[in-house]
């Protein structure tokens, strides 16, 4: 007997485990049977599931002066009294009202342990045993899954592309086919990648081990991992790219175990690269990876201290690789307006036009195109630093005669108007370039007529702020002495550092410092 069960063990996890018969007559090997669990039972690491609440419907009852009460082993997670919970497929939700462990009452139950909830809200739609009692809002039901799956030695005939088989996961068991993503057959003991095709919905997840068993006779075909899960909505997985796309999967998490720091890492990780270039915030990162938000944001954080992962001001989150593939897109963007408009300068909301990008992502890529030296950014427009550098030599010359005109008087810089007869070229050849020098920083605009260098406005800033200092206040009829100008470039002068709150203005426009203006000097 003991030769025989060895067989039936051979190629499977069993293999090489004890074999110890127990008498069902007498008793007889029971002390040893059980001697060699318990010691099972205490060598076996405990663990428990840190992802979110996820139990299969084993049985559905109504209890006399309770209500209805639902059984079943969690997958994952830990659920509480008064914890909302949904039912997949169909989607009805109530809240558990109370709660049973190994027959006793507890306020908390989790992970692998047996548990009676009482949901009374459930009782006008019960689920059927193999429906997932869940949190609200992180299981889809589902026909379509692709995994990994590994034949039994000695299945004969071998594993057929479109055969009919019943799928078991949890306490699914449903009517289904298989379709090879590899080969036309998958004979004994091999491994191959596989599709299966639900005849119903049911609740069932990335990362959930599966059965497949031929219907008659009745004998299990093989076993394995699910790894996608195509959703009733929304896109799906394209055959041709499938295979590859398992294969990334699969190698991306081998080596780290699932339930340490890593391998929550890493499942994290893996859902924002196939966001590819949307961010996503920790509610959606949570949902995809089906992890409550703290433990999400814990397993964000070192692949944001390493740089794989970009925290975009708290809100949203966005894999390296999604970033840069941003750039390339903002880059060619950048080129193609420069090209098509033949300018130095542009309108910001062009550049960004159609990309479905969070205001967070958008500010980040400026700040990057800003310190690469390829872009400026000033009030909504862009300048196009690459347009600059490969201007002509005469309209370099041109720009250089512009900026001296603005350094040569500080205090009292030509109209933009007068920049033509000044230099003795047509307005189109000015505006663009001095349009170019203001929204890259080179030159500052304060009205539609006053145009200064930066070298002038802070010298300007200077004697207002001293002034101040020493008097406690700033007449502005007189500060145009200060600068040696006019009252229009004065005004024009403190008016701006009024917008900026350097200043305030009081009473017959006398000029104070304003609170903390040294955090906003220019």
């Amino acid at each position: 007997m003991k030769e025989q069960v060895r067989r039936l063990a051979r190629g499977t996890f069993l293999e090489g485990a004890p074999i110890l018969p127990v008498s069902s007559r007498t008793g007889e090997g029971y002390f040893e049977f059980y001697k060699a669990l318990v010691e099972k039972i205490r060598g076996a690491e405990i663990r428990r599931g840190k992802g979110v609440f996820r139990m299969p419907v084993d049985r559905v009852f109504t209890s006399p002066g309770t209500g209805m009460v639902i059984l079943g082993i969690p997958l994952d997670g830990t659920i509480r009294v008064g914890d909302e919970v949904e039912v997949v497929p169909g989607g009805a939700r109530g809240r558990i009202r109370d709660m049973e462990q190994f027959a006793r009452k507890t306020e908390e139950g989790g992970c692998g342990q047996c548990l009676a909830l009482v949901i009374p809200d459930l009782a006008k739609s019960p689920p059927r045993r193999g429906d997932m009692i869940c949190l609200p809002g992180y299981v889809e039901p589902a026909r379509t899954l692709h995994g990994r799956i590994r034949v039994l030695p000695g299945l004969d005939p071998p594993l057929r592309h479109g055969e009919s088989v019943r799928f078991h996961a949890g306490r699914v068991d449903a009517p289904a086919r298989v379709f090879l993503l590899e080969k036309k057959t998958l004979p004994g003991g091999e491994e191959g990648l596989v599709t299966v095709a639900l005849d119903e919905e049911a609740a069932v997840s990335p990362g959930d081990p599966f059965l497949l068993r031929r219907p008659s006779p009745s004998r299990t075909a093989g076993g394995g991992e699910i790894l996608l899960v195509s959703p009733l909505s929304g896109p799906k997985f394209k055959r041709k790219e499938l295979p590859n796309l398992l294969r990334k999967k699969i190698q991306f998490l081998e080596g780290a175990d699932p339930f340490s720091p890593e391998g929550i890492s890493r499942r994290v990780e893996w859902e924002l690269l196939q966001a590819g270039e949307r961010a996503l915030t920790l509610e959606e990162l949570s949902r995809k990876s089906l992890f409550p938000p703290q433990v999400t944001r814990e397993a964000l954080r070192p692949l944001v201290e390493a740089g794989r992962v970009l925290d975009l001001e708290g809100k949203a989150f966005l894999h390296a690789q999604g970033f840069e593939a941003c750039r390339e897109r903002l880059l060619k963007r950048l080129e193609r307006l420069q090209e098509e408009k033949g300018a130095l300068s542009g309108e910001q909301a062009a550049l960004f036009q159609g990309f479905p990008w969070r205001p967070a992502l958008q500010k980040r890529l400026m700040e990057l195109l800003e310190k690469e030296g390829l872009a400026r950014f000033q009030g909504g427009k862009v300048v196009f630093s690459k347009a600059l550098g490969a201007l002509p030599p005469e309209e370099r010359e041109l720009r250089e005669r512009i900026l001296a005109l603005y350094r040569e008087k500080p205090f009292q810089t030509p109209r933009p108007e007068e920049l033509p007869e000044l230099l003795g070229v047509p307005p189109s050849r000015t505006a663009p370039i001095l349009e170019a020098l203001v929204h890259g920083k080179e030159l500052v605009r304060l009205t539609k007529n006053v145009i200064l260098t930066p070298e002038a406005l802070r010298e300007a800033q200077a004697k207002a702020v001293r002034v101040i200092q020493e008097k406690g206040f700033l007449d502005s009829s007189k500060f145009k002495h200060e600068i040696g100008s006019t009252r229009k470039y004065a005004l024009a002068i403190l008016d701006y550092l009024d917008e900026r709150h350097v200043t305030v203005r009081g009473m017959k426009n006398m000029r104070k410092l304003a609170v903390d203006y040294e955090k906003r000097l220019f």
